[in-house]
């Protein structure tokens, strides 16, 4: 049996939900067929952080992989497990923070592999995982940055690392120190080996600075980058000099030569991590790409010349690799981000194609030798507990004949492989469809569909500010917001339709207006729509693109352009909700008196719900956060304070219990007292939907609500009454059933688990929370007897809701909650439960709810004992 869970808050009374549930399945017919899934494998019980160690083991490639929990993993690059253990362990490294890719030492040292952990211990183990020494560092690593340097001094292998702690040190294969070297500040970033001017070099990152050590530990040359360092250092070879990488502060790309000077440096707006790469362009001079900590791929030349942009905006720390994604030359650079996708850029900053690799992606993607001759795959690790491999392949659509039997029908119904359109490019029109241009690709047969929208900034400097591989039979790309008011831009859209035999391309140029011509900076009052639930900046005084939604008044005598405020759908007999913010541009407060215009319909009937105004307020929240979640009740006066310089967020509650089918259209007034700015008046829009719960409920529903609770205190019953109305028919516990053992007798309480029981009996099934059953010993018993008496406890608590009329098919026990949480720790108490529960009785049904940090091998251990799930989407 599988459950569906929802967590839900209410204002009403009455009714717990307001909101119709909708499940929304997204099928690959909805994306292009990026690359070629090879495999897809579990990577142990914990959250891996970055990317594999690629090894060569008697002439073929292996993966070993190092999770957060310090399970060391040895994979095939077939997906195979070569280790014997769960996920192909090998190794269970101490407790600690294992967050780095390890290092393999070469030769024939016993040491083999070195891994580092952010307490700053190293471990080393031989070719068969067994521990051959450690070394604990003066200070701990920054997350993900513990992989030790290794290189080569005449003949001897040695290891260098820093830490927070301003040590360098540098140890040989054995384990034993070299030296030791303390700068001024932390070492948060790898070090890096240079031979400059024949002889080798040693460069590493100590808060500000970057140090050219020698192989003795001492400063060559120093340089000061004005600017905390992350990022590794990177070599740039030229045909007659060769530069020196290093990203610094909030947002610089320096040049180095080999003497320290700084040769270039380049602006790019935000923070480098260790994202640089160089990429050679036989005959011409390589090419650097870095990304920013917080998106957006930047290309340079080897002058530090912009080139190009292309804006991804996703957190980013992993290092771009070039790979050949689509078989044809010349290759690309791929960037895996936290947003779930990998994306393929082109050499002139262009998408080709993009990946969904279900999960964030912190470790850099690796490159293994491909299925293919003369090819190489992808491998990444993601954040639920899974790898993925990935081989080249041209992007495809989801309706091409290999993917379908006989024929492929669109969204519309049409016949897609038998249609004559091609795909065309449009753009959308801020007077109707926003206030923001977007380019609208209309691709009616469903091919492949690679787009760039390219704002053109100056000759030969291309930026692409939004791009898109799909197969959706409508696409359409925003064009970004102007930090102006005003703006006109040029901009060209290239379009690659690809298809079963056909291909077609074309390109469109057009001049767009970013920002509205309506909007007025100096206008002293504005509002505009928000998401009820969503949070609030109570100092941000304009809208986001995604928060607009314009409408023109027909008869208003100003013929101005407004915010509307819509509310759609409301569900007939329900209660919904609607909000806006209102941002004051004053140097002192305001205070407007707020009202609503009676709604009409098209027909000229009223509405009949009621509206109530309420004014979100943010509240202090115990971890020292703020959340908008206060919603006092605006008053009868409806007056509304603004802060200068500040916003203010109106919360609509819409009651549409007595308001028939229709479309109600009205105005909400803002009259400030004083007349320090004029009236606002914005449109308020509410859709009152023909829709009512069907009845019985085609759900298995649970709100996990424990009615009373802190808001719903009282009128439990109408409560309960509204809640099955709206389908809820699960219904989780927490009050347990209490018992004393006292001179060999078990005694019970029912008292107060037999008032909660009449609360709920009869509305649906239970979910009771029960781990170790609530029993008071007030004798001194061993574990043998207490084991007994906990099964006397379960089976008396099963007998008594049989003798309640609630059986075997009514209820559940619910051991922990979210099994997976923080990756295992409850596991060994839900199977100390369910092992208690299934002695007891096994017609007990146990319930579970886990949640993406469960792995695979945990899922093994507790599914015997399952009878209920109720995992979360991310997991199935």
């Amino acid at each position: 049996m599988v459950f569906l869970k929802v967590y839900t808050k209410s204002l009403s009374k009455t009714s717990c939900l307001r909101r119709m549930l909708i499940i929304l399945l997204i099928t690959p017919a909805h994306f292009s067929h990026a690359m070629d899934h090879v495999w897809t494998k579990p990577a142990g019980q914990f959250k891996t952080e970055a990317g594999p160690l690629v090894v060569e083991v008697d002439g073929r490639q292996e993966l070993l992989a190092v999770n957060s929990g310090g399970e060391v993993m040895r994979w095939g690059v077939d997906g195979k497990d070569i280790g014997a253990g769960q996920d192909g362990l090998v190794a269970a490294l101490p407790e600690g923070r294992w967050t780095s890719t390890p290092a393999l030492i070469p030769g024939d040292a016993r040491a083999r592999y070195v891994f580092g952990s952010v307490e700053g211990l190293l471990i080393a183990l031989d070719a068969a995982y067994q521990e051959v020494w450690r070394y604990k560092l003066s200070g701990e690593t920054t997350w993900s940055r513990a992989t030790p340097l290794v290189f080569d001094a005449n003949g001897e292998t040695r290891l260098v690392i820093g830490d927070n702690s301003g040590a360098v040190t540098c140890v040989k294969a054995d384990g034993s120190v070299v030296w030791t070297k303390t700068f001024p500040g932390a070492c948060r970033t790898f070090p890096q080996f240079a031979r400059m001017a024949d002889a080798p070099r040693i460069l590493i990152p100590v808060e500000n600075t970057l140090y050219c050590l020698d192989l003795d530990g001492n400063a060559v040359w120093q340089r000061d980058l004005s600017g905390r360092i992350l990022s590794r250092a990177e070599l740039l070879s030229l045909k007659d000099k060769q530069l020196i990488l290093c990203g610094a502060g909030a947002g610089k790309l320096h040049a180095l030569d080999e003497a320290g000077a700084i040769a270039w440096s380049a602006e790019i707006g935000d923070e480098i991590d260790c994202s640089i790469t160089v990429i050679p362009r036989d005959p011409e001079e390589p090419l650097v790409v870095c990304t920013g900590l917080w998106g957006n791929l930047y290309a340079f030349d080897s002058t530090g010349k912009h080139l190009w942009t292309h804006l991804f905006r996703a957190k980013n720390r992993a290092r771009p690799v070039v790979l050949n994604v689509n078989r044809e030359a010349p290759s690309e650079i791929l960037v895996a981000t936290y947003n779930n996708w990998a994306y393929a850029i082109d050499l002139d900053g262009h998408r080709v194609d993009q990946i969904n690799v279900g999960g964030l992606v912190n470790g850099f993607p690796v490159l293994v030798d491909g299925t293919r001759p003369d090819t190489q795959d992808a491998v990444f690790i993601t954040g639920t507990l899974l790898a993925h491999r990935y081989a080249p392949g041209a992007p495809g659509s989801a309706y091409s004949p290999q993917n379908v039997s006989e024929r492929s029908v669109g969204p519309d119904g049409s016949d897609l492989l038998n249609s004559q359109e091609e795909a065309g490019i449009g753009f959308a029109d801020p007077e109707s469809e926003g206030a923001f241009p977007s380019v609208v690709v209309a691709n009616p047969r469903g091919a492949c569909v690679v787009v760039n929208v390219e704002e053109i900034v100056g000759p030969n400097t291309p930026r692409i500010i939004a791009g898109a591989a799909s197969s959706r039979t409508r696409i359409s790309l925003e064009i970004p917001q102007s930090t102006s008011k005003k703006e006109k831009i040029k901009v060209h859209v290239s379009l690659a339709e690809n298809f079963p035999n056909r291909s077609h391309r074309q390109s469109a140029d057009k001049e767009v207006a970013r920002g509205h011509s309506d909007w007025k900076e100096a206008t002293p009052l504005v509002a505009w729509p928000a998401l009820p639930y969503a949070s609030f900046d109570e100092t941000r005084l304009r809208p986001s693109p995604a928060e607009f939604k314009w409408a023109r008044l027909d008869g208003d005598e100003r013929d101005v352009i407004y915010a509307m405020i819509e509310v759609s759908p409301v569900y007939v007999g329900e209660i919904d909700e609607g909000a806006f913010i209102v941002a004051a541009r004053l140097d002192a407060p305001i205070r407007a008196r707020v009202e609503i215009d009676a709604l009409k319909r098209d027909d000229g009937e009223a509405f009949a719900g009621a509206i109530t105004l309420r004014n979100v307020v943010s509240v202090g929240t115990v971890n020292g956060e703020s959340a908008a979640d206060a919603l006092p009740l605006l008053g009868d006066a409806g007056l509304l304070d603004v802060p200068a310089k500040r916003a203010a967020k109106l919360w609509l509650s819409i009651d549409a219990t007595n308001a028939e089918p229709g479309r109600y259209l009205g105005k909400i007034r803002m009259r400030p007292l004083r007349e320090e700015a004029p009236d606002l008046t914005l449109p308020l829009k509410i859709h009152v939907v023909d829709l009512r719960m069907t009845r019985p409920f085609p759900l298995t529903l649970c709100t996990w609500d424990y009615v009373p609770n802190t808001w719903f205190p009282t009128h439990t019953e109408a409560v309960l009454d509204g809640m099955a109305q709206h389908g809820v028919n699960v219904f989780p516990r927490n009050v347990a059933a209490k018992a004393v053992f006292e001179g060999g007798e078990l005694s019970f309480d029912w008292t107060e688990f037999d008032a909660e029981l009449a609360r709920v009996k009869g509305r649906g099934q239970l979910l009771f929370h029960v781990a170790e059953p609530a029993i008071e010993f007030k004798d001194a018993v061993d574990d043998t007897a207490r084991h007994a008496v906990q099964i006397d406890y379960l089976r008396a608590f099963r007998d008594h809701l049989k003798e309640a009329g609630i059986d075997y098919k009514d209820y559940a026990l619910y051991p922990v909650d979210e099994p997976g949480l923080d990756y295992g720790p409850r596991i060994p108490v839900f199977l100390a439960a369910a092992t208690l529960f299934r002695e007891a009785d096994p017609q007990m049904r146990i319930y579970t709810d886990p949640v993406p940090g469960l792995s695979w091998r945990d899922y093994q251990r507790i599914a015997p004992y399952v009878d209920v799930w109720c995992p979360n989407m991310r997991l199935v």
